[in-house]
Parts: C-alpha cells; sequence; structure tokens
C-alpha cells in the first residue's frame, strides 16, 4: 500500500493500489460521470434567464464551493496550482458560454451529438500529446459510436430542429470540451495537483473567462432575470454534473487514457436525449433508439477493451 504522509493531498487518499481496484474504481467514477453529464443538459435547459447570465452566476457560484472543499481536503491556493489550471479553465469558460448558448439556439439532440465528435479529436490529440496508441479496436468502435450517435439525433421527429447559430455554437463547445480533456489529462500526470486542487483552479479562470463577455454583452445587466426556478435548477446542475462530475472526472483522469475517458463520454448522448423525452416532450423515435444502442455498444467495446 502507498504510505500515507502528510503531504499526500486528501482526496487521493483513496489511490488505486491493486490490479482490481485499478480498474474497478475510476471506471466506476467514469460511468457516474455519463450519467451525470447526460442529465446535465436537460436540466439546464429549464433555466429561463439568459445564457451569460446563467453562465456567469452559476461558475462564480462554483468557485467558493470548490475553494471551501480544497480547504476541507487540507490543500490551499498556490501559484503552481493557477498556472496549472488557467488553460483547462478559461476553456471551460469558453465551453459553457457557447454550451447555454446552444441550448437556446438548438435542441438538446443537436447539441450533444455534435459533443458526440469529441472522441475522435481527442483520441488524435492524446496521441501526439500523451503516447496514447491508437489501435484498430479503439479508432473503428469510436467512429461507430460517432455515427450511432448522429444517427440518434437524425432520427428525430421532425418538431426538434436547430438554428445555423446554434449549431455554431455547439461547434465551439465541443472544441472547447475537447481541450479541456487533454489540458485536464495533462495537469493531472504531470503535477501532484489533487482532483480538488484542479477543479478549484478551473472553476476560478472559468468564471474569470466568463466575465468580460458577460460584461460586454449584457449578462449582467439581466440578472434581475433569475428567478426561483432559475436558482434552484442551477444549484442542482451545480451539486451533480458540475462539482461532483468534475471532480470525479479530474481523479479518474490519473488512472485512465484520456482517449477512453473521451470516449465512455459519448453515453451521456444516448442518456440526454432519453432524459430530454419525459423533461421537454421531445420523443425518442424508434431510429433514435437504434443510434443509442450502437452508441452505447461502440462505448463498451471500447472502454471493456481498454480496461
Amino acid at each position: 500500500m502507498t504510505p500515507l504522509t502528510s503531504a499526500t493531498p486528501a482526496s487521493d487518499l483513496a489511490r488505486p493500489d491493486t490490479p482490481t481496484i485499478r480498474a474497478a474504481l475510476p471506471m466506476a467514477a467514469l460511468l457516474a460521470v455519463v450519467v451525470l453529464w447526460g442529465i446535465g443538459p436537460p436540466m439546464s435547459k429549464y433555466v429561463t434567464a439568459p445564457s451569460l447570465t446563467i453562465v456567469f452566476v452559476r461558475l462564480w457560484m462554483a468557485v467558493p464551493v470548490m475553494f471551501a472543499l480544497q480547504a476541507f481536503a487540507g490543500s490551499r491556493p498556490s501559484v503552481e496550482q493557477l498556472r496549472r489550471t488557467a488553460l483547462g479553465g478559461v476553456m471551460f469558460g469558453l465551453n459553457m458560454v457557447a454550451f447555454f448558448a446552444s441550448l437556446k439556439e438548438a435542441s438538446i439532440a443537436t447539441l450533444t451529438v455534435i459533443g458526440a465528435l469529441q472522441p475522435g479529436f481527442v483520441m488524435f490529440g492524446a496521441s501526439r500529446l500523451f503516447g496514447e496508441r491508437l489501435t484498430r479496436w479503439g479508432v473503428s468502435f469510436t467512429a461507430v459510436g460517432i455515427v450511432g450517435a448522429a444517427i440518434a439525433v437524425l432520427g428525430a421527429g421532425a418538431g426538434v430542429r436547430s438554428t445555423p447559430i446554434g449549431v455554431f455554437w455547439s461547434a465551439l463547445s465541443m472544441v472547447a470540451m475537447c481541450v479541456y480533456f487533454l489540458a485536464g489529462k495533462r495537469a493531472r500526470s504531470d503535477t501532484k495537483l489533487s482532483a480538488t486542487d484542479y477543479i478549484a483552479g478551473v472553476m476560478l479562470w472559468a468564471a474569470i473567462a466568463v466575465t468580460p463577455f458577460s460584461l460586454l454583452l449584457g449578462g449582467l445587466g439581466r440578472l434581475d432575470a433569475i428567478g426561483r426556478a432559475d436558482v434552484m435548477w442551477m444549484t442542482l446542475v451545480l451539486i451533480g454534473p458540475g462539482v461532483a462530475g468534475h471532480l470525479l472526472l479530474s481523479w479518474a483522469l490519473r488512472y485512465m487514457p484520456v482517449s477512453m475517458s473521451s470516449t465512455a463520454m459519448l453515453g451521456s448522448t444516448v442518456i440526454s436525449i432519453a432524459v430530454a423525452w419525459p423533461m421537454h416532450a421531445q420523443p425518442v423515435t424508434a431510429v433514435q433508439a437504434l443510434g443509442g444502442a450502437i452508441a452505447l455498444g461502440a462505448v463498451a467495446a471500447v472502454t471493456l477493451r481498454r480496461a
């Protein structure tokens, strides 16, 4: 067993030490992230305030929560922490701006299927940055998963549509998230930052990054548009997909290939489309169900093989 010292990050005390645990715990964490991030978009669509106002308030809500968790874990902010989390934080802030903007112009299905392209970009980025080996199996089934997610969206009913600007915001959100994944893997692999340290820094930089957008584009002028229901939904998203989801992902990235972690997120696409049916009356057709089954099967093929 790894000896515990005063320098051991509290959030990493449960570090896997046996082959079985090394496989089981990160996979369980990743599965939880898939579920949490899958229900995030349908929950966020209930927030009716302007997009930039939502992003600004939600991120600045997360900052004190994360730094309180960091202090509880026995750590404190440092210059190294802020330096190592800058890229991931700025990219996450950009992702949030684009994500909420896309919710106003695009269906959840469109948003999630464009996001499903992310594993392909992350896979090739991980190969160049971290030397993760591209296998025929991994590339093939990641492509199958992307196709399955695309089928799930193309099979949507006629009443579910998106505007061109909605597609643009969805694509920008996907690109920013690709960089966020790769930056998170590098920060957690190359340094002794715990998951709590990393996400605390990310939330701070993300909040700083979105503030100019809010100032210039009027997001701060609409704080009065946030109602009680908006606060409730933002708080639920903050606690679940936000804090819990990002902490679990950051922890798992230290022990798993980032390409596999990103591919597993295809499962979130299927969950989002399925949950949007009862929550937002966006019915799932037989074609969408087929596409979802293909995507989930591909995710299972990649993750189980790599595990």
